[in-house]
């Protein structure tokens, strides 16, 4: 068939190409498409796993895609009736899937099946139908590629999520590639806007001699039965209530049967068979099921559950899967959480009507996400509240049950069901509190615990109140002492009662009613949108644009960051512990060579106390993918100590779990000379900015803070203190004070994408920042009406419609009402020195918005009315975050200043350093032009931008320049408005030179050697023709690690600092690779010891002078000859010399230079005396004799 076929549509592609055509219409509708459809058993397999993984796989059935955009509706049947005969004329040809492919996009890598790949005259059949196709319809794009995606991984960089998905690719491959199809048709498939968008059936083009029509694309709702034979069979129909109808005493368990690579479920499967049958429920759903144990489970030995979620023959589409097993028949969907690794899955049971509530009996079980920490409680909170409002809007009247793996910890209250007041836990219920997950009692518990060893409740299950089930017994399951699982299963028996007897008599509604501290209003109505008054923006809409743009964090990366956090405080809140003798060392250290003693302390020194915690977006759970976590420490020891203290015990972790394979805390940078000191860690892949706050009478309370009143004197702390702690006071205020923090988050998170995407983030530049938004959004949330408060996308409609008409110059944002404002007082603002008042919420108050311009807010103030006015003429949520911002700013002016900056220096430290010193000068050039040139709004763009035409992934040196828009800004008062564009013109390139040149005279950053910066007045039409963002990374991936001032020198000059006369110190640090990290014999060394010891320091580093030039640094040659060795000479080819502590000068190669300080062999650079080439032993830098043969500096300048 396939060579026939092949010769027919060979001779139907030449005659349909000669054939003389009508003009059709343009290719611009996305709402209507051309595909090719495989028949419904490749789809069905196909569909659970593209419902979580393809962005549009609830939306689109498994599919080729064939022409896409298609016409528009007007056009739609003129043109599917020119192409009718066109695809008439091919004959119909045999296809089937073959091979897994990719497509590797900025946005995320697509992976897909591939049809008729590598099978010759299925890949010309497909080609040669599409040419004839595209062609008639006057298609310009892209080659045609066939293939049928089944998902997208996250991002380029995201290997994990690759791997998975390519392992999932080739199984589903595996499930469908013996499926082998006659192609018949090319379908016409049209968007649906009445029903989710789904693509629907419109028409289908008959290939010759073919008439059946295709089965119509939708949501494929599961129905698995065992037949007789012992197979396991799917249909899309009900089977009737007459096969089984749901018994009036009905049991549901719910049990995890675990999933661990370390502990293989092939050997528990047996045990695991019996314990699940001995249960004998009549509804049981398993948690943790993998492809593996799913085949192993269904087999004939648990005939007695003939209704199964899951067909064994279809891929499972995550590494741990939910699976329902009954013994009475349903239907069953998957339910998105927002987590696409842990969705619910629903099984909906008919009712008779006349004997209860509701015509459905709804279980939906659940397995929500893993951890402890607050930001996973929150994530694991929103998993469940988006069950509980699916079933509260679509279920409003129907029985439902909860039920599954929870995890949520023990003695910590599930805000999501006391908050609802909808649902009963029935073991709390029932007085029931025996754990579910004891690591105390089962071995299998004992071996994956990891955070916290204590007993859980993890395994839990909720009846809706006012059910027409009373709740009769509960217990556990799985118990033994061998026990095949981790976890115990939860069994609970319901009887049901007839409502048409005793409607009142519900046993589920005089239960105990749950509450929290906070009113809640009443969930009565299916669709709580619908009571808070219209919105144009719907939940879906937020969701959409998250997708779209993967802007939450994964579930990965949430573990990740929670881990990470944790790791922090186990390291540095380590307790300090001493001995009596070392006590007695620190407390009365004598000098034998010296008259000088350290006065004894009249009292036992105080134990050293650390407390560690979030801050910021992370601790408010508003933090997005590119978030990293702020957290604070505060403690009873002084800065220096606590600095001291946390070097040496990162330093101490990295060398004990050296080899071993154990995540480490990366010490990144030390900055030691801002305002606030902090530390730059890295641990799990997280970045973690730590800060220290000295607070000893406080941090003793610390479990009592939020209860401490304001006025405490132990908030008596210094400004600079008060400052860093207000980081968390103020997260436990908004905690307090925001109505729904679930919908807070959402709402945050949606408006940081539209500033984001729009260009008006960054404090720096006197945008938003992450904090500033938080405080504008919890003004609007707490203001509002109550019910309003509490849904997501009333709060970001409230939010652009109170701010696009806020009159920053007059009026001051203060985000708490003066009753729940803590320790605040009146500030006093100078309105032409501010013109944004952003005030913070804890004492001492201020102006967080104090790099805010004049034309920085004329910026922010336009596009908040910008986006105001698109949803209020009937735009979307994604119209207004923007397809393309970066092009609709650049189109949207007509002239620009371009800052243009150069750097070759080769030291990415240097380089940095220069970048981030220009950005915050752009801020005095923004204050510069309003003062020069008032007529004048200028407009940032708030990021570093690059030609694409020169853009080289190989570069090591940034070239990219930034952009600020200007146009007429129609107040200017009456004398400005009198000057000429030629007068404009002048004032502005006044001002425009008088900014380059005060930047090029900064001889800290700016070096005419490496340098080259040049800000001019450009128009349009001189810009690059396509702009991006810079991609551009640093070599040493944006590591700093110091040369001549070594963080390790830093820190020896704060031990001399932290022991100085005079200084309250609470404890004494050594820094000594000699004597490692044990606390026993340190001592603070006498004024004359520290004095011999600067001394004797000096004396070592004495070199003779050699008059000549300066020395470029040894960070400097090692980035050259790393990464742009000179000549023909390879990097392997040179050695460096450095300097041991004990042995004199050593030699190490190049390459074997470790430059991560808690790498166990790492030596700073301050100790490198020079660089040899072996090829002719040269040296080719050398610090002694300050010669440089690689830049000429030193004794080789000119």
């Amino acid at each position: 068939m396939a060579s026939s076929s092949s010769t027919g549509n060979s001779q139907a592609a030449s005659t349909t190409t000669n054939a003389p055509r009508t003009k059709l219409p343009a290719l611009a509708a996305y709402n209507n498409a051309l595909v090719l459809l495989p028949p419904l058993e490749v789809a069905r397999r196909l569909a659970p796993f593209r419902a979580v993984h393809d962005k549009a796989g609830t939306r689109w059935t498994s599919h080729v895609t064939f022409i896409f955009p298609f016409v528009e509706d007007r056009h739609l049947d003129t043109t599917l009736a020119t192409l009718r005969p066109i695809v008439n004329a091919f004959e119909p040809f045999d296809i089937s899937l073959t091979s897994v492919g990719r497509f590797a996009k900025p946005s995320g890598d697509t992976v897909h099946l591939c049809p008729g790949k590598g099978i010759k005259s299925q890949e010309e059949n497909i080609q040669r139908l599409w040419k004839a196709v595209a062609s008639a319809v006057g298609y310009k794009g892209r080659a045609f590629v066939p293939h049928m995606t089944i998902g997208q991984a996250p991002n380029s960089g995201d290997q994990h999520a690759l791997e998975f998905l390519n392992t999932k690719a080739d199984a589903l491959l595996e499930s469908v590639k013996d499926i082998k199809w006659t192609l018949g048709s090319v379908v016409a498939i049209k968007k649906d806007e009445k029903d989710g968008g789904i693509m629907k059936f419109y028409d289908e083009l008959f290939l010759q001699g073919c008439s059946e029509i295709s089965y119509q694309p939708g949501p494929l709702s599961q129905h698995i039965y065992l037949s007789p034979s012992g197979n396991w069979q799917w249909s899309t129909d009900i089977i009737p209530e007459s096969l089984a109808t749901l018994p009036e005493d009905l049991s549901i368990a719910t049990y995890n049967i675990l999933q661990d690579p370390l502990i293989p479920i092939v050997p528990r499967i047996p045990q695991l068979i019996d314990t699940i049958l001995e249960a004998d429920a009549d509804i049981i759903t398993l948690q943790e099921v993998t492809d593996e144990s799913l085949r192993l489970l269904l087999t004939p030995r648990m005939a007695v559950y003939r209704f199964s979620s899951r067909d064994p023959s279809v891929v499972c589409e995550n590494g741990r899967n939910v699976l329902i097993l009954s013994k009475y028949p349903f239907t069953s969907r998957s339910l998105d959480t927002g987590n696409k690794h842990k969705p619910a899955t629903l099984a909906i049971f008919d009712l008779p009507s006349s004997s209860y509530t509701g015509s459905k009996f709804v279980l939906a079980a659940v397995h929500l996400s893993a951890g402890h920490a607050s930001a996973l409680l929150e994530h694991k909170a929103r998993e469940l509240t988006s069950v509980i409002q699916y079933v509260q809007t679509y279920h409003p009247n129907d029985e439902v049950v909860i039920a599954g793996d929870t995890n949520w910890p023990h003695g910590i209250k599930c805000a999501p069901i006391e908050e609802n007041q909808a649902f009963t836990d029935v073991a709390t219920a029932l007085g029931f509190e025996q754990p579910t997950y004891d690591p105390s009692s089962n071995a299998l518990a004992a071996k994956t615990v990891k955070e916290n060893k204590n007993a859980h409740r993890y395994d839990r299950i909720y009846i809706r109140k006012n059910s027409s089930w009373n709740i009769s017994d509960i217990g556990l399951f799985g118990t033994q002492e061998d026990a095949p699982s981790d976890h115990a299963g939860l069994k609970v028996h319901l009887q049901r009662e007839d409502v048409t007897k005793n409607p009142h008599t519900i046993t589920t509604s005089t239960l105990p009613n749950l509450s929290t501290s906070f009113e809640h209003e009443s969930h009565e109505k299916s669709d709580p949108e619908q009571s808070l008054g219209s919105c144009s923006i719907t939940e879906k809409d937020l969701n959409d644009s998250f997708t779209t743009y993967d802007w939450l964090p994964t579930t990965e990366q949430e573990q990740n960051m929670a881990a990470a956090l944790e790791l922090v405080r186990q390291v540095i809140c380590a307790p300090v512990e001493r001995s009596s003798q070392a006590q007695e060392v620190t407390q009365g250290a004598h000098d034998q060579n010296s008259s000088e003693t350290v006065p004894e302390r009249a009292t036992p020194r105080p134990d050293v106390v650390l407390k560690l915690e979030a801050v910021g977006s992370y601790a408010l759970g508003v933090h997005t993918c590119e978030s990293d976590i702020d957290c604070l420490a505060v403690g009873n020891i002084s800065p220096q100590t606590f600095w001291l203290l946390a070097r040496s015990r990162l330093l101490a972790q990295a060398k004990q779990q050296t080899g071993t394979g154990t995540t480490v805390v990366k010490l990144r940078r030390f900055v030691k000379d801002a305002a606030v000191q902090m530390m730059e860690l890295e641990a799990h892949g997280i970045k973690i900015d730590l800060q220290y706050c000295v607070a000893p009478k406080l941090v003793e309370r610390w479990s009592e803070i939020p209860e401490i009143p304001v006025d405490s004197p132990l908030f008596a702390l210094p400004a600079s203190s008060l400052v860093t702690l207000s980081a968390y006071r103020d997260v436990l205020i908004l905690r307090r004070v925001i109505p729904s923090l679930s919908a807070f988050v959402k709402a945050h998170r949606a408006l940081k994408l539209f500033l984001s995407r729009r260009g008006l983030v960054g404090a720096r530049f006197g945008y938003l920042g992450g904090f500033h938004l938080t405080l504008l959004l919890t003004r609007v949330a707490i203001t509002l009406p109550h019910s309003a408060g509490r849904s997501a996308p009333h709060l970001v409609e409230a939010f652009l419609r109170e701010y696009a008409v806020w009159d920053w110059t007059q009026d001051t944002v203060h985000p708490i009402p003066a009753a729940a404002a803590v320790g605040t007082g009146a500030y006093k603002r100078v309105v032409q020195r501010e013109p944004m008042a952003v005030l913070s919420i804890s004492k001492p108050q201020k102006n967080i918005a104090s790099n805010a311009s004049w034309n920085s807010v004329a910026s922010l103030s336009h596009g908040l009315q910008t986006a105001n006015a698109t949803l209020q003429s009937g735009g979307t949520w994604l119209d207004v975050c923007g397809t393309n911002p970066l092009k609709s700013f650049i189109d949207e002016y007509r002239s620009f200043v371009k800052i243009e900056v150069h750097y070759w220096g080769g030291d990415c430290m240097q380089g940095r350093a220069l970048m981030g010193w220009l950005e915050s000068k752009i801020v005095s050039l923004l204050v510069q032009l309003h003062m020069t040139v008032p007529e004048v709004t200028a407009r940032l763009w708030p990021q570093r931008l690059v030609d694409e035409s020169v853009v080289d992934p190989n570069t090591r040196d940034p070239n990219s320049f930034y952009l600020l828009g200007l146009s007429l800004f129609s107040q200017g008062d009456e004398q400005t408005a009198r000057r000429s564009s030629g007068e404009l013109e002048a004032a502005l390139l006044n001002a425009l030179r008088t900014f380059e040149q005060n930047v090029r005279s900064n001889e800290k950053y700016y070096n005419a050697a490496s340098t080259f910066i040049s800000v001019s007045h450009a128009k349009r039409t001189q810009l690059p023709s396509s702009v991006l963002v810079d991609p551009f990374k640093w070599a040493d991936n944006g590591i700093d690690l110091a040369d001549e001032g070594d963080l390790e020198e830093e820190l020896e000059e704060y031990a001399l600092e932290a022991a100085a006369p005079g200084t309250t110190q609470l404890l004494s640090i050594g820094l000594s690779e000699e004597a490692g990290d044990d606390w026993e014999g340190y001592h603070i060394p006498s004024s004359s010891q520290r004095k011999r010891a600067a001394a004797a320091k000096a004396k070592a580093r004495v070199t003779p002078h050699v008059p000549a030039g300066k020395l470029r640094t040894s960070t400097d040659v090692y980035n050259r000859l790393m990464w742009d060795a000179t000549g023909n000479v390879a990097k392997d080819a040179y050695v460096i010399g450095y300097e041991d502590r004990f042995k004199g000068i050593k030699e190490t190669p190049l390459t074997a230079w470790k430059r991560e300080v808690e790498d166990e062999s790492f030596i700073p650079f301050h100790r490198v005396v020079y660089f040899k080439r072996l090829t002719d032993n040269v040296h080719v830098w050398d610090r002694r004799t300050k010669i440089d043969l690689v830049f000429g500096s030193g004794a080789g300048a000119s």
